[in-house]
C-alpha cells in the first residue's frame, strides 16, 4: 500500500522516521507547500516527493492529512476532486472531527488519529475512530501506525482525553526525567550522565509497566523496603502532590483541547 502525506512537519517527520523502516520510503510520497519542507523529508527517509496535491493523490491510495487544524477545510477541498473510490483519508489534524471532515469527503473513509512523536524511535502511542471505513480499511490504513508502536481504538468522545494523556504527556515525562537529572547535578553528578540515568530508568521501568499485569502501587512497593530511602523518596513525592500536579495537568491539557 503506498501513504501519501499531506504536510511534513513534526509529527508526519516523527510517523515516517518510525514506519519508513517496515513500510519502505518508496512507498511514501509526501506534499508540502515548503518545497525545502518536503526535499528533506524526501532525503532522510528516502521518500518520494510530490510537487502537488494530484501527483499525490494519483500514486498513494491512503491520504494522512497532518496540517495545521485551520487549514484542513481549504486542503480538503482542494483534495475532494481527486479523491477516487479506493482512497481511504487518515486525518492526524488535531481537533478536527469526524464529522466535520465528512461534511466535506461524505463518502470518503476517514480513519482519525492521534499519534505522538515517540513514534519516530518507533514507540508510539496512536489513537483511532473511524467513519465509512470497513475493519479492512482501518487495517490497512493503521499499518503504517503500527509499525511504529501501539495503535488503540478509542471513542472519538474521549479524543481531548487521549491527547492529553498520549499526545501531550511525553512532555510531562521529560520534565519529570530533567527533575531527577537536576537533582543528581545538584548532588555533584555530571549533567549528561544524570539524564542518560534518568532517561534509562524511565524506559526500564515503562517496559516493566507494560510486561507486569500488576498495579502500579503493587511495583511501588516491590521497590521500596520497609523503613528505606526509597518509601522515604515516595512520601516525599506524594507531600509535595505528584500525583495530584499530574491530574491537574492532565486536567489543564484537557481543557484547552476542548477550546481549540
Amino acid at each position: 500500500m503506498k501513504y501519501g502525506f499531506i504536510g511534513a512537519g513534526n509529527i508526519a517527520s516523527a510517523l515516517m522516521a518510525g514506519a519508513c523502516e517496515k513500510i519502505g520510503g518508496e512507498n511514501i510520497f509526501i506534499y508540502d507547500t515548503n518545497v525545502v519542507q518536503t526535499k528533506l523529508a524526501e532525503e532522510k527517509f528516502h521518500a518520494r516527493g510530490c510537487d502537488n496535491l494530484e501527483e499525490l493523490a494519483a500514486n498513494a491510495g491512503i491520504i494522512i492529512l497532518a496540517v495545521k487544524p485551520y487549514l484542513v477545510k481549504s486542503v480538503l477541498e482542494s483534495l475532494k476532486p481527486m479523491l477516487e473510490i479506493n482512497h481511504i483519508l487518515v486525518s492526524v489534524a488535531a481537533s478536527r472531527t469526524l464529522a466535520e471532515i465528512s461534511e466535506i469527503l461524505p463518502d470518503t473513509p476517514l480513519v482519525r488519529v492521534i499519534p505522538n512523536l515517540n513514534a519516530a524511535v518507533g514507540a508510539g502511542v496512536a489513537g483511532y475512530c473511524s467513519k465509512n471505513a470497513s475493519d479492512e480499511q482501518v487495517e490497512v490504513a493503521m499499518a503504517l501506525f503500527k509499525a511504529s508502536g501501539l495503535v488503540t481504538e478509542i471513542p472519538e468522545s474521549q479524543f481531548n482525553l487521549f491527547t492529553a494523556l498520549a499526545s501531550s504527556a511525553p512532555a510531562f515525562c521529560y520534565l519529570f526525567a530533567e527533575g531527577l537529572a537536576h537533582a543528581a547535578h545538584k548532588l555533584g553528578m555530571a549533567k549528561p550522565q544524570a539524564r542518560e540515568i534518568a532517561a534509562q530508568v524511565m524506559l526500564g521501568s515503562a517496559k516493566t509497566m507494560l510486561a507486569d499485569a500488576a498495579h502500579s502501587w503493587e511495583l511501588i512497593d516491590r521497590v521500596c523496603s520497609p523503613g528505606g530511602m526509597t518509601v522515604e523518596g515516595v512520601c516525599a513525592l506524594e507531600d509535595a502532590g505528584l500525583t495530584s500536579a499530574v491530574v491537574k495537568a492532565v486536567e489543564a491539557t484537557v481543557r484547552k483541547s476542548e477550546k481549540l
